[in-house]
């Protein structure tokens, strides 16, 4: 497991580092539903409506967080139950109380991967080896099966699926996986008493998978629906949904609680003020005391105060003389300027020693000098001239240092004399300086305390305000709550309220769903790891409808009950989705789909291998193909056969030919162009969106339409330009704009599908449009099966219809029913 939970950690860790996965709404109104509750992921849940931005992309099915503006308050989890993209009122349900009227609420993606890795940290050790998958002990189903409308292929994929403990069954959209297969083999199991669990990795394909094993026969009371389902399946099948199975016995039995806690919470907050008040009132006495005892304190301060300045006084008095005296003499000695005279004594004494030094190297030098240079240069005349100007230089020097030196000697007697008077003086003032600097201290030292006593006094004064205010809301307070008896008998009836809300939540917990009891439990899987964390889950088989579109991260979990697990799906479509998309050893785990399970045994943290493999291995599990689709006429299954499924003999049994048409959309080159965006499809898309509004309005089920396109660019500029030019109608809110990443595990009646590659626009060559590429492939297959009633390609049919035939857009165009004038066919 270890392999895995490294792979888990380095995704959260990229999510976190490069803040993907996040989607964060101001909220705003938020109030509680009066007494309403759900039941969800076996637990009570509160209800309350909000209010978000209009035209959000928000499922009705989001699982997020609430982050409440009230402070110091942690993330409560929520579901978002309900979300109208007209006016923004959204219904959500919260795991705990909520806090304030505003907030945020977050989407976050992260929170499903955190939730994982907390499941294998705390679960991953229950999970079996592939090969410790329980063997069923039952018989091969009666082949006779096959006479209820099962084809042999369908027939030996539920043999399968029944009589081995690890199989997938693989087929292309309409060949009867879920509505045949699963729902029959889920029946099965019922009539033979055995408890299955249904999960997918969408809450639509939960309901899809859920919705045909109801109609196969097995009785509502059998299902239960955990999690948040879709508005459809809560509307058509609410006793199987567990937040709706006992919504009315929840309701009563919370408002009888919800009028208990409010009886208890009275007398609580009644006894709550008595002590209140009994405080204050004790704080109240200790506060005056306080302040009396501080005022006495205060006053011997102040006096203390006055003391020390007045002593002070007197010490200055007699100190002022001979501070007159210190001052004259000082004055006196500064006249004389001995400091001055001793420095220039000094530096004509310096002076005499350099000059003497100069004449002595002079003379030097005339000695050294040669004959030559005494007769025929002027070297000797210069040298002698500096020794002469040098030597009266020197005697003037000396001449002025004698001057000052007789000058030393005649004041040195009067500053000697001076100074020894001023001594005598500092002498006599400096005890009295010290008697003062002391009782300076001393005064600044009561100053503080005077200002601490001071400060002390006025807060007492303003906590005696505030404690006679207290007093008088307590008082006003406990005059409001009516009903309640005198305090002496308080506990004995608060004791006896809270019995009787002990006993009813003891009853609201029977109320919530007991899953022993049903014999088919549907949910995500991230459900399954939500509830599994709070609880230990027991079932004969495990069923995962679309598996191929759920990570092996998330299905490795399955392996802790050790019970036969089917899978489901078609693998050429597209695979999960991974936001990281660099990084190995977060792909081996997060972007390979479940049915490489066996390589994932195999391969452990060999990440590299593991992301290289294009095929999965299937030696311990049995795989059955479905061949047969029965949406699909059979030109465009031979097209998919021949450029999907490569040549698995796909055959198209509808009874009537798929209905596609293609319409030419010649590119047009627009300043600013974003890449991917096709401008030209847009403006034919929304005509079509017009026509198809028109043309279905008498018909009494609107038919669903989604637009579908590769490239998130383009699903942004048509869903701008839908907004824009339908403002003022419903239109907006009747079509989903997404691309095709966005619409695995979902159908629509009507799919109109904008290509947007084309080589005659810049930067919009074919990717994933190319169905020569496994991610072409895989693309332009779920788009078509996204589709159950028409399909409708806008693209630049000139270019498509010269590629290679190999292209399926090629093929398409070619095949396709010509426009015609007018709307489009019903």
């Amino acid at each position: 497991m270890s392999a895995v939970v490294k792979s888990t950690q380095r995704y959260l860790e990229f999510l976190n580092d490069s803040n993907r996965g996040v989607e964060r709404y101001g909220v705003t109104s938020i109030r509680p539903d009066d007494g309403a509750s759900l039941l969800l992921e076996n637990s009570i849940w509160s209800t309350y409506t909000c209010e978000l931005a209009l035209g959000l992309r928000i499922r009705s099915d989001s699982s997020a967080t609430l982050e409440p503006e009230a402070a110091h308050m942690e993330d409560i989890e929520i579901r978002i139950l309900e979300y109208d993209r007209r006016n923004g009122q959204t219904k959500f349900a919260a795991r705990e109380s909520v806090p304030g009227e505003t907030g945020f609420i977050v989407i976050d993606f992260r929170w499903l991967v955190r939730r994982c890795l907390e499941w294998y940290q705390k679960r991953g050790s229950s999970i079996c080896d592939i090969t410790g998958i329980a063997t069923p002990t039952r018989e091969i189903p009666d082949p006779s099966v096959s006479a209820s409308g099962l084809s042999s292929e369908q027939a030996e994929a539920i043999t399968t699926m029944l009589t081995t403990s690890l199989s997938y069954i693989w087929g292309s959209p309409g060949t009867g996986k879920t509505k045949w297969v699963l729902a029959k083999a889920v029946q099965q199991c019922v009539s033979e008493d055995e408890k299955a669990l249904v999960l997918a990795p969408t809450n639509v394909a939960v309901d899809n998978a859920l919705t045909a094993i109801l109609e196969e026969g097995v009785p509502r009371e059998e299902i239960v629906r955990m999690g948040v389902p879709s508005p459809d399946f809560l509307n058509q099948y609410p006793e199987c949904c567990e937040e709706r199975a006992f919504q009315h016995e929840i309701a009563q039995i919370g408002s009888q609680i919800k009028a208990l806690e409010e009886s208890i919470g009275s007398l609580q907050k009644r006894q709550e003020l008595e002590v209140q008040a009994k405080d204050c009132e004790i704080e109240a006495v200790n506060k005056r005391r306080e302040a009396t005892e501080s005022q006495a304190s205060l006053t011997v301060t102040l006096e203390r105060i006055r003391e020390s300045k007045s002593a002070i006084s007197i010490y200055r008095k007699e100190l002022e003389p001979h501070e007159c005296q210190l001052e004259s003499k000082r004055s006196q000695l500064d006249r004389l300027a001995l400091p001055k005279l001793l420095a220039d004594i000094a530096t004509l004494e310096c002076e005499q020693a350099e000059t003497i030094r100069e004449v002595a190297k002079l003379k030097e030098d005339l000695r050294d000098m040669g004959f030559f240079r005494r007769v025929f240069t002027k070297r000797k005349e210069r040298l002698t001239i500096s020794v002469s100007d040098l030597g009266v230089h020197l005697r003037a020097t000396e001449a002025t240092l004698e001057s000052r030196r007789e000058k030393r000697v005649e004041l040195a007697p009067t500053a000697s004399l001076l100074q020894e008077k001023i001594t005598a003086l500092e002498e006599t003032c400096q005890p009295v300086r010290t008697e003062i600097a002391d009782l300076q201290q001393r005064i600044s030292t009561l100053e503080v305390e005077r200002d601490l006593l001071e400060s002390k006094i006025a807060e007492n004064q303003e906590a005696q305000r505030s404690l006679e205010s207290r007093i008088k809301a307590v008082h006003e307070e406990l005059s409001r709550i009516d009903g309640i008896p005198p305090t002496e008998h308080a506990d004995e009836l608060l004791a006896t309220w809270q019995a009787e809300k002990g006993q009813l939540e003891v009853r609201l917990s029977q109320f919530k769903q007991d899953l022993a009891s049903k014999s088919v439990l549907g949910m995500t899987l991230d459900g399954f790891m939500g509830l599994t964390l709070q609880m230990g889950l027991s079932v004969h088989r495990v069923f995962v409808d679309e598996a191929p579109y759920a990570p092996i991260a998330k299905v490795l979990p399955l392996l802790s009950l050790h019970r036969p697990i089917a899978m489901l799906g078609d693998h050429l479509q597209l695979p999960p989705v991974c936001e990281c998309r660099n990084d190995e050893t977060v792909r081996a785990y997060w972007a390979k789909p479940s049915i490489f399970l066996e390589n994932a045994f195999e391969l452990g943290e060999n990440w590299h291998d593991l992301n290289q493999i294009e095929e999965p291995q299937f030696q311990l599990t049995q795989r059955r193909v479905l061949s047969a689709s029965y949406r699909f006429g059979e030109s465009l299954a031979s097209l998919l056969d021949r450029h999907i499924y490569g040549g698995i003999g796909l055959t198209g049994l509808a009874d009537d030919e798929t209905y596609i048409q293609c319409i030419h959309c010649e590119p047009q080159h627009r300043q600013r162009r974003r890449k991917r965006e096709n401008h030209a499809e847009a403006d034919a898309i929304l005509d079509q969106v017009q026509e198809w509004w028109e043309s279905t309005q008498l018909e009494s089920n609107l038919p669903t339409l989604a637009i579908l396109t590769p490239y998130k660019n383009q699903a942004t500029l048509i869903r701008r330009q839908l907004r824009e030019r339908f403002r003022d109608t419903a239109i907006p809110g009747q079509v989903d704009v997404l691309n095709t990443h966005q619409a695995q595990g979902r159908e629509w009646d009507w799919v109109f599908f904008s290509v947007a590659d084309t080589g005659n626009l810049a930067r919009n060559d074919p990717y994933f449009t190319d169905s020569n590429c496994s991610h072409g492939k895989a693309l332009l297959n779920t788009t078509i099966g996204r589709t159950k009633r028409k399909l409708v390609v806008f693209l630049d049919a000139t270019f498509w219809a010269n590629r290679p035939m190999k292209q399926l857009l090629t093929d398409i165009v070619n095949m396709a029913c010509p426009p015609k004038d007018g709307p489009l066919p019903r």
